[in-house]
């Protein structure tokens, strides 16, 4: 990372490497069992806590239960370790709830204990215009004004004002609390419809409870927890519209190992097995497994305040070292100024300065199809001078398909029960609200989790270098990425001129999916 691009406001920073890049004397197999955590049982057994309460009591009130507090229990039941005798009340409260559904749990998948923004608006969205059939009526209303011989810009307006608007007006009329009557569409039995089967989802929130600033919308994105009985209701609603499920209960997808933070504390008593101290340096600890003189550790910036101070994130293969300049996150104060933003916008520039650049300027325009489109100033018909950057040259760059498709495909080849287990899983869906399809998924998975957990957990490069061929490969297209945005930028600089000055739009749009993220702040 470049040290004179850190300005004053970073409070922290982050550097990317290997286990072995930061001389980490733990063995593989020992970092398998101690830092690769298994995150995939404790998710499906949360998962499967609240859809046995919610069928015991479809009333019950859950939101008291999301929170960082009851899943890590959750983890622990999972854990064979020695419990202490709890004090405080919510640990003993969450202890007897997980205990009511633990047994069946294990039971069911086989499990062997070892040791050691939700997108609800959108969903909420989609929804109504399924109800509304928005899809169906701009259809059927363009294809009898386009036979009456009607102006296509006129259909296009009296589609806006006739399906569109109404449909826009619901979703207002919906989204505050009471419903504002005044603003639901004008054909009573569409609206009828529409809301009464949003009524299970609307009615989950206690009367007395008001949304922010009058908006369902903002107040999911500002307290999802407490629009979780909502986001079960709406889950239900599209299994009885035909839609395709979606996961309202928080679950990883990837069977590979996810990172996970290590700090001092968790060093001392899960990994080294001795009792943690705030009387000894927390890097003495850490120079028991780490090589601290590693590059990847050096404090940065000028006065040298931005260093490690014992905390790490890992997979087992990759490494993420995290570097504060304070050591307690309290201390930051509002003395630590910002800096002014290092790129000028080029319409603030004077006169003097519009001079200086002038003829040397390439403009980028970021967006979906081409991910950069680049012009210089000095652009004419007879000597055009211009450079395209597509989602193809991208992935043929950073060899996406070799790391993300060719090899799995290659390793799932060699061993067929993998396939075997991928299509078992595949006849029941994880994301069901039903109890006895979930306990039929679950019983597959107990069935299978050891072949798949095999392959995408610890399955090893070689036996010469016996890194997890997965995370192995996460990291290595990590780095890739990394190398090809320096070859693109270097490559820019060839065509264009060294003293180029490149003036790249900062228009954005959300992520999409199947679209790449338009490219802005980290190609600055």
């Amino acid at each position: 990372m470049d040290e004179a691009s850190l300005s004053t406001k970073d409070r922290i920073i982050t550097v990317k490497s290997s286990i072995t890049g930061i001389g980490c004397v733990l063995k593989s197999h020992y970092l398998r069992y101690k830092i690769a955590y298994k995150i995939i049982p404790s998710i499906l057994d949360r998962q499967y806590i609240f859809l046995n309460e919610l069928q015991a009591d479809p009333q019950c009130d859950l939101k008291e239960y999301i929170n960082k507090e009851f899943f890590a229990e959750v983890w622990l039941s999972l854990v064979d370790y020695t419990k202490g005798n709890a004090r405080a009340e919510k640990v003993i409260e969450y202890r007897n709830y997980i205990s009511r559904h633990l047994p069946s749990y294990l039971n069911i998948t086989n499990y062997q204990r070892f040791r050691l923004n939700m997108r609800f608006g959108q969903h909420l969205r989609q929804s109504i215009n399924v109800l509304l059939n928005v899809k169906q009526r701009m259809a059927e209303m363009k294809q009898a004004l386009l036979e009456q011989g009607v102006d296509p810009k006129i259909i296009e307006g009296l589609i806006f004002q006739d399906v569109t608007q109404t449909a826009k007006n619901f979703k207002m009329a919906i989204s505050t609390r009471p419903t504002n009557m005044s603003l639901l569409p004008q054909n009573p039995q569409v609206e009828i419809n529409a809301y009464n089967a949003l009524r299970p989802v609307l009615d989950s929130y206690g009367t007395s409870y008001s949304f922010k600033k009058r908006s369902i919308y903002y107040d999911a994105k500002a307290q999802p927890e407490n629009h979780f009985m909502a986001f079960v209701q709406l889950a239900r609603l599209f299994e009885t519209l035909g839609l395709p499920p979606f996961r309202c209960f928080s679950l990883r997808r990837s069977w590979s190992p996810g990172y996970v933070q290590i700090d001092s504390k968790i060093l001392c008593q899960n990994i080294l097995d001795i009792r943690w101290s705030n009387n000894i340096d927390k890097l003495n600890y850490w120079k028991q497994v780490v090589d601290l003189n590693a590059k990847h550790f050096k404090a940065q910036e000028e006065n040298k305040l931005l260093r490690f101070r014992g905390t790490i994130q890992t997979d087992g293969v990759g490494v993420t070292v995290l570097k504060k300049r304070i050591d307690r996150q309290s201390s930051y104060t509002s003395t630590i100024k910002e800096a002014d933003e290092k790129f000028k916008y080029i319409s603030d520039l004077s006169a003097q300065e519009h001079k200086a650049v002038n003829g040397r300027c390439v403009a980028i325009d970021p967006g979906r199809r081409d991910l950069l489109f680049c012009v210089d100033e000095k652009y004419t018909v007879e000597t055009p001078i211009k450079f395209r950057y597509t989602k193809q040259d991208q992935d043929k760059t950073r060899k996406s398909k070799k790391y993300y498709c060719n090899i799995l495909q290659a390793m799932k080849s060699n061993n067929p029960a993998v396939f075997q287990a991928e299509n078992a899983l595949a006849e029941n869906q994880s994301s069901s609200l039903e109890m006895e399809g979930y306990r039929r998924f679950l019983e597959r998975l107990g069935q299978n989790y050891a072949v798949l957990d095999n392959l995408y957990g610890y399955t090893t490069t070689s036996s010469q270098n016996p890194q997890f061929m997965l995370r192995k490969l996460r990291l290595a297209a990590y780095f890739n990425k990394q190398r090809v945005d320096m070859q693109l930028i270097n490559f820019l600089k060839q065509k264009f001129g060294k003293d180029a000055i490149f003036v790249l739009g900062n228009w954005s749009a959300p992520n999409a999916r199947y679209h790449e993220p338009i490219r802005g702040i980290g190609l600055r």
